[in-house]
């Protein structure tokens, strides 16, 4: 008896030692105080590397605390980056949250206010990692000069995080968080440089980021995704494939990393791909199914995004125009030019890029006379403009042969058509008129006409 009593206090001791252990959260909480009126975003990368936007809005009249909560089994890259246009400035912090983490933030302006105790939350006050859309590199520097500028902040950083370290500042988990997030950050500025004249230097960066793909990782980044666009592309052009969609979910395919995150990147390109009713799209939507799906992605809500449609657009809906005031359609541009490779030259009068890319492009046209391709300028000034449209073809000299412009009620059809988002853009379709790239090249890429010429001979993948 006596046994079973020492037994039933020793039992109920560890009882009441593990309920009074606090238990990890299995989210991330974020709570947002901000003032009335107030609006803020925060990005990040879910577990299929699927761009994820956070909005906070308070619409009420007193100050008020906003909460979210984040699932993942992963450590999250949270970014907010806004700039003030009236004053020129840039306000940019990222945080790293895992499991169980519950933070405090406030907006005051456009300045982020760490109101945890963690003096360490944001990441960016200690070290250089700002990797805004804002945030450019300077191209009054050679590609050597800027590769070597990135190595400095990234020695900037480890020596930084190895003098935190040793004052005690940071434990050595954070700081092993922290060399990781330094390194992604310098592959990362690394893979947005320029290599057109530098092929070697390109050859390189990418042995560097398929080792890194390699390695096992359990943060969720900006730099994972670009990364395997960056392999994809480069694996794609040095196979000789035909540039399109198909090709380069194969690429992502065959990336030594993780299956979640190729499906992520891979999702991403189905979902930006205009022509959702083509054969290749249908050809690509079932490559990622076969070798990329899995229930826990198809359990996504996003998941329904790059279901294939099945009703086709009504191409005579996009009203065009020519310098002569003729009226067509978007189905005469493809009427007239059936049997043709097409690449459409999206463009406007106040885009200064896409002014500065016709010399290259009237000079592609002028070698491909005899190629079995047509060029198709369309403008996307709006009616008021079109003045300004006709003197920008007539002072840049261009060819009024084959130059449109879309009626303005027609604009927003063919950008949602297309996506449209930034020009100047280029879009290339096969001789069946199916949309094969939606993202070309720019004129003045030294591998503009060679990757053209891949489409009007195409070569067996």
């Amino acid at each position: 008896m006596k046994l079973y009593l020492i037994s039933f206090i020793l039992l109920f001791n560890f009882l009441e030692k593990c309920s009074s252990t606090p238990r990890i959260s299995d989210h991330i909480t974020i709570n947002i105080h901000l003032k009335p009126q107030n609006v803020m975003r925060l990005r990040y990368y879910d577990d299929f590397l699927v761009e994820k936007v956070l909005s906070f809005r308070n619409a009420s009249e007193k100050d008020s605390v906003l909460t979210e909560k984040i699932y993942s089994d992963h450590i999250l890259e949270v970014k907010y980056s806004v700039m003030d246009a009236a004053a020129n400035k840039e306000y940019f912090n990222v945080l790293y949250l895992k499991k169980g983490d519950s933070i405090n933030i406030a907006l005051e302006e456009f300045r982020l206010k760490n109101l945890t105790d963690n003096q360490f939350l944001f990441v960016s006050d200690f070290l250089d990692v700002n990797s805004s859309i804002f945030r450019h590199a300077d191209i009054t520097k050679g590609l050597k000069d800027q590769m070597n500028s990135n190595r400095i902040t990234l020695r900037a950083n480890l020596t930084k995080i190895d003098s935190l370290l040793a004052h005690k500042k940071i434990t050595d988990s954070v700081a092993g968080l922290w060399k990781e997030v330094s390194n992604n950050f310098y592959y990362l500025k690394q893979s947005r440089l320029n290599y057109t004249s530098n092929p070697k230097d390109l050859d390189t960066l990418v042995s560097d980021l398929k080792s890194a793909l390699a390695k096992k990782t359990n943060i969720n980044s900006t730099f994972l995704s670009q990364a395997i666009v960056v392999v994809a592309n480069y694996n794609k052009t040095h196979t000789n494939l035909n540039d399109n969609l198909n090709t380069f979910v194969k690429e992502v395919i065959n990336i030594n990393t993780e299956k979640r995150y190729k499906a992520g990147v891979a999702f991403q390109a189905l979902k930006t791909f205009p022509e959702k009713k083509s054969s290749l799209y249908l050809e690509t939507y079932n490559l990622f199914k076969n070798k990329l799906n899995d229930s826990a992605f198809m359990a996504k809500s996003y998941a329904n995004e790059i279901i294939p449609i099945q009703k086709s657009f009504d191409q005579a809906a996009i009203k065009l125009t020519t310098p002569g005031k003729a009226s067509l359609t978007l189905a005469d541009i493809f009427r007239n030019n059936k049997g043709k490779v097409i690449v459409f030259d999206l463009w406007a009068s106040w885009c200064v890029p896409c002014i500065a890319e016709f010399p290259y492009l009237e000079k592609t046209k002028a070698r491909l006379a005899t190629k079995n391709i047509s060029f198709i300028g369309i403008g996307l000034d709006k009616d008021i403009k079109e003045k300004d449209w006709k003197d920008i073809l007539a002072k840049s000299k261009v060819s009024t042969k084959n130059q449109f412009r879309v009626i303005e009620r027609s604009n927003k059809l063919i950008s949602q058509l297309y996506r449209i988002e930034t020009i100047p853009r280029y879009l290339v379709f096969n001789t069946n008129g199916m949309l094969v790239n939606d993202h070309f090249l720019k004129p003045s890429d030294k591998n503009f006409e060679q990757r053209l010429l891949m489409y009007i001979q195409p070569k067996k993948d």
